[in-house]
């Protein structure tokens, strides 16, 4: 009975692969193209254990991830919610997604995860040989954020924000370029009810969001001012949010202490009586779209609104990089929702 379920399953998985191998001229890039294709993938616990979904919802959420990689021509993935009981499970989970991706695409990826302190989910990344050189992987893994309120509790990552490296050579003329990817999961509103600042654990993703820009700016520094840093992830709050806010630098944890001047509304976004004259350290490039060209590309619906609470930040030195010859940033989402992920995947292109 056990070697006939495990026939039927490699049956469907042949199928299903040998269904996105049929698309893999998708992911060809014929001369002249982008530098890299830097993506954003909330994977929604692919590879979870059978309880939670039978095997062809499986299979078939592994096809429709594989198919969004292929159509956004993918050269590095930086993905949430890699399920494991443990970091080595983890691995093996998202190996097996590179595996197939590799196969489907016919050019090799590699993966890697971060850890986490208690939860079953970790971020990670899926890097394609195109993408260039893995010079290292960095993981933040402090013990205690920033706090809000200095007599308040103290928070932590539960999915440690994770970090690639990578050495990128140009395209079209001669040079190279340091690109420090950085993954994040900032904490859910799952259960808000119990947070009893009444916010939805607003002021949690608050804290995170002013520890990951500082950890950013930090890891910058000691690499070198020529080296790009990307943010990208799931914020798990709206595009307007204080945590976006803060983690864009438009606004600081300390604005928010008694006496910054700006507080939260009931729809958790900033409300500040002082005017902010620090131009934001990141821009997120959706965000920046939506702002701009009034197109909302978002990554998440919720009670039916769309909402962009996944986003690539780029540094605003850096935005010329990311924007096409006709001024347009070059940023959009693919996918349907709830068919590989209940979230979107982000995709934007680096040129220099």
């Amino acid at each position: 009975m056990r070697f006939r379920k495990f026939f039927i399953t490699f049956l469907f998985v042949a199928a299903a692969l040998f269904q996105v191998a049929a698309n893999a001229d998708q992911s060809k890039l014929p001369p002249g193209q982008p530098e890299l294709i830097i993506c954003s993938q909330n994977l929604n616990r692919v590879g979870a254990p059978l309880k939670e979904r039978n095997w062809r919802e499986m299979i078939s959420q592994r096809e429709q991830l594989i198919a969004r990689f292929l159509k956004a021509r993918c050269d590095v993935i930086g993905v949430q919610e890699v399920f494991g009981e443990n970091i080595t499970d983890s691995r093996k989970i998202l190996e097996n997604l590179a595996r197939d991706l590799s196969a489907a695409t016919g050019r090799k990826y590699s993966a890697d995860v971060g850890d986490n302190r208690k939860d079953q989910i970790r971020n990670g990344f899926l890097v394609s040989e195109r993408a260039g050189r893995i010079l290292r992987t960095v993981s933040f893994s402090d013990s205690v954020l920033p706090k809000l309120a200095p007599l308040g509790p103290p928070s932590n990552f539960t999915r440690f924000p994770f970090g690639v490296l990578l050495d990128v050579p140009a395209r079209n003329k001669p040079g190279r370029k340091k690109v420090l990817i950085v993954s994040y999961h900032f904490k859910a509103k799952v259960q808000g009810w119990k947070d009893p600042t009444g916010t939805d654990y607003e002021t949690v993703r608050m804290e995170m969001a002013e520890a990951l820009r500082q950890w950013a700016i930090t890891q910058e520094n000691e690499l070198g001012k020529e080296t790009m840093v990307v943010l990208l992830g799931d914020r798990n709050s709206d595009e307007a949010s204080a945590a976006a806010d803060i983690l864009r630098g438009a606004r600081t944890l300390a604005d928010f202490r008694r006496g910054g001047g700006c507080s939260l509304t009931r729809e958790l976004h900033s409300t500040c009586t002082v005017p902010n004259s620090r131009p934001p350290a990141f821009v997120g490039l959706l965000q920046y779209r939506k702002q701009f060209s009034g197109q909302n590309d978002g990554s998440y619906r919720f009670r039916g609104r769309l909402e962009i609470i996944d986003d690539i930040l780029v540094e605003g030195g850096d935005l010329n990089f990311f924007l096409r010859a006709t001024g347009e940033v070059a940023v959009g989402t693919t996918g349907e929702f709830n068919k590989g992920s209940d979230h979107k995947l982000v995709w934007t292109e680096l040129n220099w």
